[in-house]
């Protein structure tokens, strides 16, 4: 791995790295990890993604470019290089710095790898961000909002939707006074428009609840869409978005902030739920039945009408349009839930999310793919894991709509053949069940679904009657 410096040559082709930008990039997509930007580039014909990360240097935003393809390995210009100088340019940020990457290197557990991405349209056109998704001139400072930025296509999708010309109305409203008294921080991710925002009765359900400023509880199993209705609520409202995930070993200090140094004296340092609450915005607590309910019990004073949140530095007044979103999954193997006090659901309005009822429509309009061939062999899987579930209550683990997006995805990419199709089944889908025996089970519905799933080595040793 080696960092140098880049400098744009008088001579640089942007021109032609623009024109080529939507037929080199397949992806972009956006997340915040402590006070960066980090914009992960998925290209068309290379497996493996590049990151643009934006900083502050020195009171001015930076940007940097870590990446990996045989090309650039052996010192030579590539496209991926290209498209990520046409990206810096459209995000006005200057790229100062490459990180060249060997292949090794970059397969290894990358630190932007996991974070809560949110995708950007794929041509530079729409990678260009709004004025009101301006990214923060300097370390502290908060961007400015535009309401009417974007509003016609929010307008439109809302119609589309079947909301009223009032309903309408009333979100135009909420999203003046949210983007006049809310502006962007570093420590949220933009509202963005996802790439297939939520739908149905149960988004104007949401909206009504939000437009009334009541706080939100999601109810739902893996799959349902709790993730894609708070970006689609954001990005409606012009609401930042601040993602937190809730775990056992979260404390009051970990949710509110603690203690810290600067100038060689004791500070208190907030949390970034305690920055979401104070500056406004959503604050999405994922898997909010992980923690305990002493530990839930802080928000109790946040979600009822004193809207105050109590720090070891005093109480910190909750913004007007700060929007506490709850989300927990229902079903077997989520070790460590706990059951929420009812006091706190007391304070939210709860929402139950169905899976879709159109599992190959759905599946379709979220990857793209079109295949009769792969979305009836996933319907066929699914069905059968579904009856594996009902009938012997395994299997559960088995069936995500992650899972069967991530498998559509692999198929199209690499194509049907009968190891790629065991692959995607495997890897995607009955591996996710850590039970050895469960496991053995699910193989066998697959079997059914698919009669030339291969038997392989662990069936063949396995001692269980398979």
């Amino acid at each position: 791995m080696k960092t140098i410096n880049f400098t744009m040559p008088a001579n640089y082709p942007l021109q032609s790295y623009r024109d080529r930008f939507h037929t080199v990039v397949d992806q972009v997509e956006v997340a915040t990890h402590k006070d960066k930007m980090i914009y992960r580039i998925t290209y068309s014909k290379l497996l493996l993604p590049g990151y643009f990360v934006v900083e502050d240097e020195n009171g001015s935003n930076v940007g940097s470019f870590i990446h990996h393809c045989e090309a650039n390995q052996e010192g030579k210009s590539c496209v991926h290089l290209g498209a990520a100088v046409i990206l810096a340019e459209d995000l006005g940020v200057p790229l100062k710095k490459i990180t060249v990457k060997t292949l090794s290197s970059h397969i290894e557990k990358h630190p932007y790898q996991d974070l809560e991405y949110t995708t950007i349209e794929t041509t530079i056109k729409a990678v260009e961000p709004p004025s009101s998704v301006k990214i923060p001139r300097s370390k502290g400072k908060s961007a400015s909002q535009n309401w009417k930025e974007g509003w016609k296509e929010i307008e439109q999708y809302l119609t589309s939707q079947n909301f009223t010309r009032g309903m309408i109305g009333a979100v135009q409203e909420k999203r003046k006074h949210v983007c006049d008294k809310v502006s962007l921080q570093p420590i949220c991710t933009p509202p963005i428009k996802p790439v297939f925002p939520y739908e149905g009765e149960i988004l104007a359900r949401a909206v009504r609840h939000v437009i009334s400023g009541r706080d939100l509880l999601l109810v739902g199993g893996k799959g349902t869409g709790k993730d894609t209705l708070c970006s689609t609520l954001a990005w409606i409202f012009g609401l930042p978005l601040l993602l937190v995930t809730g775990n056992v070993d979260e404390t009051r200090e970990s949710v509110v902030g603690g203690a810290g140094f600067k100038d060689n004296q004791t500070t208190f340092e907030k949390s970034p739920f305690t920055q979401c609450l104070e500056q406004g915005g959503i604050t999405h607590y994922a898997e909010l039945n992980m923690m305990s309910g002493d530990v839930t019990s802080i928000f109790h004073s946040v979600l009822d009408d004193n809207k105050v949140l109590p720090t070891p530095n005093g109480v910190i007044k909750r913004h007007p349009h700060h929007l506490f979103i709850g989300s927990i999954n229902l079903g077997e193997g989520y070790a460590g839930v706990k059951t929420l006090n009812d006091a706190l659901k007391d304070r939210l309005a709860v929402i139950h999310l169905p899976y879709a009822k159109n599992f190959r429509g759905m599946i379709e309009r979220k990857t793209g793919v079109t295949s009769a061939s792969i979305l009836s062999l996933l319907e066929k899987v699914r069905s059968a894991i579904k009856r594996l579930i009902s009938e012997e209550n395994q299997g559960d683990s088995a069936d995500t709509i992650r899972g069967y997006i991530a498998a559509a995805e692999h198929l199209q990419k690499f194509g049907t053949t009968e190891d790629i199709k065991a692959e995607a089944l495997e890897d995607f889908i009955v591996n996710r069940v850590e039970d050895l025996d469960e496991r053995m089970a699910v193989r066998q519905a697959v079997r059914l679904a698919w009669a030339e799933f291969p038997v392989n080595d662990e069936e063949e040793h396995y001692e269980g009657g398979y």
